[in-house]
This record gives structure tokens, C-alpha cells and sequence, in this order.
């Protein structure tokens, strides 16, 4: 018989000859839900990273279809694009490279994600031929290679003549 073990959870106790064990069970799994916070308060739907070696951790909340948190939920993060960004165990994300994805926290078959943008931020400029010799009246062209904070080339750039 099932034995109700705090909210949203029922506990079956399945008895064979050579096997004894507990089931957890979500109770109303329609109506369960779970939410992604960002600082352990506010709802994330996206989050912009721009330093390299920067970190924001999230926190995941699972609760049943009457608000009532889940404690002892185990969360799995992933994330859509590794070379963007990258997600551990616990939830803390940190910019890889310049781009968009999206961080998903999952437990059984609920889930909520949220945008993750990464701007690339133009941080160095190398230009060639390198020394550079200009003549009166005469045209010299530049080729020139953006690098952004991550030391990834950005969109290709011209130099004006």
C-alpha cells in the first residue's frame, strides 16, 4: 500500500522472495515543474557571459503541481553548444567562445532551459605586411585579423586603403 512521504511523493514498497525495495514516485507528474534561478531567487530565461574565466552558477527548483519543492531531486545540466559555453554537475556556467546555446536543467522528464549568449568582444587587431612601408602615391594594401576576448578571430575585416 503506498505511504504518502512528504509532499508530491509516494513511496511503494515492491516485495518479492529475493528482492525488497522503495520506489519514489512523482505524484501528479502533470502538474510538476521545475525552474531555473540564477543567484538562488531569480527565474533565468537568458544569460549574457563576456569575460573568459567568468562564472555564473544556477540553481534548479523542482516542485509538484501544488508549489511544494522537491529536496532531494537530482538535477543534470547540459548544455546545447559546447564551443559557446560550458555547465558542471552543480550548475555553474562559463563562457568557452563567442556564440549562443542554451543551458538545460533536467530531472526525470522535466526540464527548463535557458538562453546563453556570449558576444564577441573585438579585443586585438593584427594588421600585415608587417613593417609596413607606404610611398607617396602609391596604394598599399592591409590585410587585418580581429581577435576576439577568447583569442578566437572574428568576422574577417578590411582595412581602408
Amino acid at each position: 500500500m503506498p505511504a504518502q512521504q512528504g509532499p508530491g511523493l509516494v513511496d511503494l514498497d515492491i516485495v518479492d522472495k529475493d528482492l525488497s525495495l522503495v520506489v519514489q514516485l512523482l505524484r501528479g507528474r502533470s502538474g510538476a515543474n521545475i525552474v531555473i534561478l540564477e543567484g538562488g531567487e531569480n527565474k533565468v530565461d537568458s544569460l549574457e557571459l563576456t569575460e573568459p574565466g567568468s562564472s555564473t552558477t544556477l540553481t534548479a527548483v523542482v516542485s509538484d503541481q501544488y508549489g511544494e519543492p522537491f529536496t532531494d531531486s537530482t538535477v543534470t545540466w547540459t548544455i546545447t553548444d559546447g564551443a559557446v559555453a560550458s555547465v558542471d554537475p552543480a550548475g555553474v556556467v562559463m563562457p568557452v567562445g563567442a556564440g549562443s546555446a542554451r543551458v538545460v536543467a533536467s530531472v526525470g522528464a522535466l526540464s527548463d532551459s535557458a538562453s546563453v549568449v556570449v558576444p564577441a568582444i573585438p579585443t586585438s587587431l593584427t594588421a600585415s605586411p608587417s613593417p609596413l612601408e607606404v610611398y607617396e602615391q602609391e596604394a598599399t594594401q592591409l590585410n587585418a585579423a580581429v581577435r576576439d576576448q577568447f583569442g578566437q578571430f572574428a568576422r574577417p575585416a578590411r582595412a581602408a586603403r
